[in-house]
């Protein structure tokens, strides 16, 4: 339906009927999209979009909806740390892939589920940064944090399903935010209490006073009232905010490298130059233009929800409320992308902390392992659920290990 109304409605607005209760307002062309884009958020609001779409209160927690301070937290730390993070996600991109794949490789060809193998990979170096070393390598703790994602998309989207009035009711049953919470307290609790407790008797003199998500949460707390419950519940609202969307965008990265040889070829080279010049450095990784191009290929859409009433410059009015997008039709349209529909790796020469984590991970794959697609060697259909795009489940690739070399 949205790319029916993006070849009737190529500079306009039009609206199409969502999966949940209310419509999709899309806008298109150069104009009216730039409008858009430059609307500040007391009009368009990513994060309110968010926790409608997620159901917030009811998936995550209450206080996560009302007071999401960890936001604030985020922000302020991430660039002020992104050397020492890099680091960190560096580090545990070369024993992770190790331990989940490079350890059940021989040098005959070994095939993967590319859904069982990425979400053990991709949560483990994104906790790296989250609550730090050794927790980011608990199996099971790593797994909590898929469940509870797995459980925050099917919860919103049933009760995405029921007019407003009835949203508190199916939330109450359905909603499971406490008891995960609980659950992650059995790992995150005694590395809680150990921090507090080097943080009191240590204070500013903590050597090797760990930098990560968990300690800036633990530093907002010196002079206010404590709360581990709170501060778990936040742990996880971030596993799911990283594991989700990080680890499909690296599954449909994978199988499109592994189904291109040509592509294999090119960034494996580039990787072995960058890494010969700057090292396993974050320079390194900033350096892999032609890897930054593979991942932007497969990047689509996003999305946002409108605040208070405003009118369009064609005079259309948008209501508050409204769901609004712009189309990611335009993203297949040759009048901005030659050859729109051919997957081309290389169409964006080109850093965010997330780039930085699944270039590293695909870098490291490129440099120690050959890559095809597993069974007949033909990239399976992907499943669409509403906007949603996703691998099929048993899609799978195949490498044998070629070395263990250090960089």
């Amino acid at each position: 339906m949205i790319f029916e109304g993006y070849q009737k409605c190529r500079s306009g607005v039009f609206k199409v009927p969502r999966w949940s209760t209310r419509w999709a307002v899309i806008v298109t062309g150069d104009s009216l999209v730039e409008e858009f884009h430059k609307l500040p958020d007391d009009i368009c609001s990513l994060e309110e979009a968010a926790k409608e779409e997620m159901q917030v209160p009811h998936t995550m927690g209450h206080q996560i909806y009302s007071n999401p301070y960890h936001l604030s937290v985020l922000r302020a730390n991430l660039n002020r740390h992104t050397d020492h993070l890099v680091v960190e996600i560096l580090d545990e991109v070369t024993v992770a892939v190790d331990d989940v794949i490079g350890q059940h490789c021989t040098d005959d060809w070994a095939e993967f589920n590319v859904n069982e193998h990425v979400t053990k990979l991709v949560p483990r170096i994104f906790n790296r940064v989250l609550v730090g070393a050794p927790l980011c390598r608990n199996a099971k703790f790593n797994e909590l944090g898929c469940r509870f994602s797995l459980r925050v998309y099917v919860t919103s989207v049933v009760i995405n399903l029921f007019p407003g009035c009835f949203r508190n009711i199916i939330g109450g049953i359905l909603g499971q935010a406490v008891s995960f919470q609980m659950e992650a307290a059995r790992y995150l609790q005694p590395l809680i209490e150990e921090r507090m407790e080097m943080m009191g008797s240590s204070g500013s003199y903590w050597v090797d006073k760990p930098n990560d998500f968990l300690i800036w949460l633990l530093d907002e707390f010196k002079n206010t009232n404590f709360n581990s419950a709170d501060i778990q519940s936040r742990i996880l609202t971030a596993n799911s905010a990283t594991t989700y969307t990080s680890s499909y965008t690296f599954m449909q990265a994978l199988l499109n490298m592994a189904s291109r040889q040509e592509c294999i070829e090119r960034c494996t080279m580039e990787v072995e130059e960058c890494i010969r010049c700057h090292g396993w450095t974050r320079n390194g990784i900033d350096s892999l233009a032609s890897l930054d191009s593979f991942f932007k290929e497969s990047i689509r859409v996003n999305g946002l929800a409108s605040m208070k009433p405003f009118i369009l410059a064609d005079g259309t009015r948008l209501e508050t409320g409204s769901f609004v997008s712009a189309s990611f039709a335009a993203h297949f349209d040759d009048e901005y992308y030659p050859n729109a529909k051919t997957f081309d790796a290389f169409r964006f020469p080109g850093r965010f902390l997330v780039a930085y984590a699944l270039k590293a991970l695909m870098a490291h794959v490129l440099l120690h392992y050959d890559l095809k697609i597993g069974g007949d060697g033909s990239r399976k259909p992907d499943y669409w659920f509403s906007y949603h795009c996703t691998p099929s489940a048993s899609a799978t690739y195949a490498h044998p290990l070629l070395t263990s070399a250090p960089y």
